[in-house]
């Protein structure tokens, strides 16, 4: 990418990831790159201006305008992976923009560089969704599994060693505690009605640890697909929102 008037130069020869929004005659564009070890230059530029800027090693960054403008910037919430790859850019308008990009919710993701390994992610999760969503499920599946089985492979390991240390013997003195005599309360017995849970409720309670990560992962899958499957038409309603011929 080819730094603008206002534009940030790249970072050397590191890869660069880009996305776009235009919201009228407005131009958004989102830059990330890595900036060191584990560390990321997020740059957001608005008709080739930069109105903020982050150098950060969080998975989850939020820029808000550090620069007066005639027109409300609103305000940009940029994901990564654990592994600092870039994942989305998300604009948020209004006047609550900064605590709905905080909180995750609501915006519009920009669209990634075309041919960048993002646009190519993007392109093959929307001709598989259900993959996607049953990756979601996998995840919350791992996320209980997973310390099941390191506990499991502690206990086999502590089975092969003997850990177990010869305690001193200590003779401890005898406190006569007082006798105190407490009073006999008789309650009045109460004939509660005799009812049993469902065995489904029941099995659901007891595994309550291990079905909430795998429910939650199948909401944000579904969650994640419409909102893939919506965000062409808010891009392009974006777009045309200042054009006399759209209506608005």
């Amino acid at each position: 990418m080819t730094a603008t008037a206002g534009e940030r130069a790249p970072l050397g020869d590191k890869p660069i990831q880009v996305w776009t929004l235009q919201v009228g005659d407005q131009q958004h564009v989102v830059t990330s790159q890595e900036a060191g070890w584990a560390k990321r230059l997020v740059v957001w530029c608005v008709d080739g201006i930069e109105v903020a800027c982050k150098a950060s090693g969080e998975d989850k960054l939020v820029l808000v305008p550090t620069v007066p403008a005639d027109k409300a910037f609103g305000a940009m919430r940029v994901l990564h992976s654990a592994l600092s790859a870039p994942r989305r850019a998300i604009w948020f308008e209004g006047p609550e923009a900064h605590g709905a990009a905080h909180l995750g919710v609501g915006g519009v993701d920009l669209e990634p560089e075309p041919g960048s390994p993002l646009a190519l992610r993007e392109e093959r999760m929307a001709a598989r969704p259900r993959l996607y969503a049953a990756r979601h499920v996998a995840a919350g599946v791992a996320k209980v599994v997973g310390p099941l089985v390191v506990a499991w492979l502690f206990a086999r390991l502590v089975g092969f060693f003997d850990f177990s240390l010869p305690l001193p013997d200590i003779d401890l003195p005898s406190i006569p505690l007082p006798d105190i005599p407490w009073p006999d309360l008789h309650l009045p017995s109460i004939p509660w009605p005799a009812w049993a849970l469902p065995d489904w409720l029941v099995w659901l309670i007891d595994h309550a640890k291990l079905v909430f990560p795998i429910v939650v992962g199948m909401a944000l899958a579904r969650r994640e697909v419409k909102r893939r499957a919506t965000a062409a038409e808010r891009r392009d309603a974006l777009r045309h929102r200042d054009d006399p011929a759209d209506g608005n």
